[in-house]
């Protein structure tokens, strides 16, 4: 259950906004929402 959650979860947050995440940054989509946090720092 655990891991289903959380593929969720990423699911929705790339669908959620994926016109941001695009227009962000294309690398930002690919590897998902919750790592585009991750990202920003670098």
């Amino acid at each position: 259950l655990h891991g289903k959650t959380v593929d969720g979860r990423a699911l929705v947050v790339n669908l959620a906004r994926p016109k941001e995440d695009r227009p962000s940054g294309g690398f930002g989509g690919g590897n998902g929402g919750g790592y585009r946090g991750g990202r920003g720092s670098y």
